[in-house]
């Protein structure tokens, strides 16, 4: 599938409309069309052309190397994480409580 330039670590909104301009919309085109493109026509430095390259590089690697994530999966993973927002709002509670009784006996 491909991946959205903007999607790309360095590529903001403005840069994204350009480089669509010049017939580059996906990290897979911008890898493509090189450092010596980006510095040509968008007259980026060598060393901003060669990290938005070698990030666009990563983002595509990754997401070869990562299985798709479906709406089942997500779920699961958002109801663990509110299971564990759930506890630690209870240990905290039950603490805040706690010290509250220890400093009213001190008194």
């Amino acid at each position: 599938m491909p991946i959205p330039v903007i999607n790309v670590k360095g590529i903001g909104p403005i840069t994204a409309k350009k480089l669509e301009e010049f017939g580059i919309a996906t990290a897979e085109g911008l890898v493509d069309a090189g450092v010596a493109r980006m510095i040509q026509d968008l007259g980026y430095t060598m060393n901003r052309a060669v990290l938005i390259i070698n990030a666009a590089a990563r983002l595509i690697e990754n997401s070869l190397t990562q299985p798709e994530t479906t709406k089942k999966d997500k779920k699961k993973r958002k109801n663990k994480k509110d299971k564990k927002k759930k506890n630690k709002k209870g240990k905290k509670g039950k603490k805040g409580k706690k010290d509250k009784k220890k400093g009213k006996n001190k008194k």
